[in-house]
């Protein structure tokens, strides 16, 4: 069985950014695959295998139906995840092509696939900042976290294959985009965790990894239904975090964002 894989989600291989990440990841000796992603910029991709679309459940919860192209960028992800399960890959760390490496990204990713295998998914970088426990170094200078709630964003993460199990077969029903399906990880209990600070970050140009289609026609429910809905939901995560306290806490946020902002030579904050 393959131990450890990198690879980068690409609907264009031959683009600029894909171009410079992968001559990034070779400059920090990491050899790497390109994922050909699934195409929703112009119509609902078809879905194959057990792959399944549940717009009753999307609508009960946001009021308004995926895009196409959110449908392209969650069938990108778990069809990466599922290729990488059924090569034997024990652990894979998932790149959008837009994203830039911090100058110690190999360091600290070489360090990340060998925690143990409960961290079952790591996020390397997030687009929120929420409460999150410190637990251990990875290295001098990056910390293993546990957020209360996700962070938003796909950008790149590691997942496990006992990650790739609860996300294959949880995620194979599609109601929300694949970022969020990662946010509500008490829904099929994936043990979710961040670097902090962030080794990667993201450019301010688009990934060719399409997400959202803003001219898709909408479908609304009532207000109420959705406000339930979601109180529903919080209730849960509550009740997950409950069971699960001594994972969670005590936690706190950061004292400054961990992303790219962060001034340099500043001590990570468990230091």
């Amino acid at each position: 069985m393959t131990k450890t894989n990198i690879q980068i989600i690409s609907l264009n291989p031959a683009s600029a950014d894909c171009r410079r990440l992968l001559n990034e990841l070779n400059q920090q000796g990491l050899t790497t695959e390109i994922f050909s992603a699934v195409d929703g910029r112009h119509a609902t991709p078809a879905f194959v295998g057990d792959e399944v679309l549940d717009l009753k459940a999307t609508l009960k919860y946001r009021r308004s139906a995926l895009t196409s192209s959110e449908i392209g960028c969650y069938l990108s992800h778990l069809r990466a995840i599922r290729n990488a399960y059924e090569n034997g890959i024990e652990k894979l760390c998932l790149l959008e092509d837009d994203v830039r490496l911090e100058p110690h990204f190999a360091e600290v990713l070489a360090a990340a696939f060998e925690l143990p295998n409960t961290i079952e998914f790591i996020r390397l970088m997030g687009l929120k900042v929420h409460r999150r426990k410190l637990l251990q170094p990875v290295n001098d200078n990056y910390a293993l976290t546990r957020p209360l709630k996700g962070l938003c964003g796909t950008q790149g993460y590691i997942i496990n294959r006992c990650g790739m199990i609860k996300v294959l077969e949880f995620g194979k029903t599609i109601s929300e985009p694949i970022d969020k399906l990662y946010d509500h990880f008490w829904k099929m209990d994936l043990r979710t965790y961040s670097i902090e600070p962030h080794i990667i970050w993201e450019e301010a140009s688009s990934s060719s990894v399409a997400k959202k289609n803003t001219s898709s026609s909408v479908k609304k429910l009532p207000d109420l239904k959705s406000f339930v809905a979601k109180k529903r939901r919080s209730l849960n995560r509550y009740a997950y975090l409950l069971t699960h306290s001594n994972e969670f806490f005590p936690a706190k946020k950061p004292k400054q964002k961990p992303g790219k902002i962060r001034i340099k030579n500043t001590p990570p904050p468990f230091l």
